[in-house]
């Protein structure tokens, strides 16, 4: 088995442990939390036809409600009759969270309710983020040359130049190609079908996710009535990733190397020339 296949048989086998990792947690996730949301909405249903009945409603009962209103939409259960999911704890949006846990962009706009879906998160993402740097690091070590090292090599043999500038050159043409493939395009998709969202801030959430802020002002397929949410919340998992970010790291890496390597070489020659120099010192400066 060659060195090449043997890579590649290994990555696959990352990339499909890793797969089954986050649909693990997302079952587990469904499991643990979807009865004790159903419980929470229950007791707010009842709340609220309580409420309703009352003649008169005094203070209390209003204070007592809006506090139950307040907690249960902090983990994402609404009170409204046209509220936007029935569940947040389905297998998408379980595999959305798993995805979002380990990834480390962590919106917030859903939250384990139980004391044992909060204990399962900690050991969930103890092992999923270091799994997800592991997965990560393997595949931009398979695709770094024929995307950093390939195009460089290319760019000395047939158009003749510098190693620095075929670098720069990839450098810049790989950051337009990130800018629009994973910015540019994924704002005029999400700015088209969140219908609240303008292109800045479609723009804007692919920015935050995917340096992993996740500040949860903008979370995707959360508005009523759209079509395949499930599909449109699992691919959105991908857009969430820091594959692109990563490979552009690499690649100004090799800048950087480079650069570092031109003023290692500057600096050898101004030391010979310093040295050259020595037997024609007028002055001692040193006292």
């Amino acid at each position: 088995m060659s060195t090449a296949f043997r890579s590649c048989f290994v990555l696959i086998g990352f990339i499909l442990a890793y797969i089954t990792y986050l649909l693990l947690g997302a079952l587990v996730f469904s499991a643990i939390e979807r009865p004790v949301e159903e419980t929470l909405k229950s007791d707010l249903n009842s709340l609220k036809a309580e409420l309703l009945n009352l003649s008169c409603i005094n203070a209390t009962a209003l204070e007592t409600f809006l506090e139950k209103v307040l907690q249960a939409n902090k983990y994402g259960v609404s009170v409204l009759e046209n509220a936007t999911v029935r569940t947040n704890w389905d297998l998408a949006s379980s595999l959305f969270f798993a995805n979002t846990m380990v990834t480390t962009v962590g919106y917030g706009h859903t939250t384990p309710l139980s004391d044992v879906g909060k204990a399962f998160a900690i050991v969930y993402a103890l092992i999923g983020v270091p799994f997800t740097m592991l997965v990560l690091t393997a595949c931009v070590q398979r695709f770094m040359h024929p995307l950093t090292y390939g195009p460089i090599s290319m760019c000395q043999r047939r158009a003749g130049l510098q190693q620095r500038t075929a670098s720069v050159v990839h450098f810049i043409v790989l950051l337009v190609l990130v800018v629009l493939c994973f910015f540019v395009v994924p704002a005029l998709v999400f700015s088209t079908i969140e219908e609240t969202w303008s292109f800045l801030d479609s723009f804007y959430f692919c920015f935050i996710s995917l340096c992993t802020i996740g500040l949860g002002d903008f979370v995707p397929a959360e508005k009523p009535g759209q079509r395949l949410r499930a599909l449109y919340k699992i691919s959105v998992m991908g857009k969430i990733s820091d594959f692109p970010i990563s490979v552009m790291l690499v690649s100004f890496r090799e800048y950087l190397l480079i650069c570092t390597l031109e003023a290692n070489k500057l600096k050898t020659y101004i030391q010979c020339c310093l040295k050259a120099c020595e037997p024609f010192r007028i002055f001692d400066f040193s006292a």
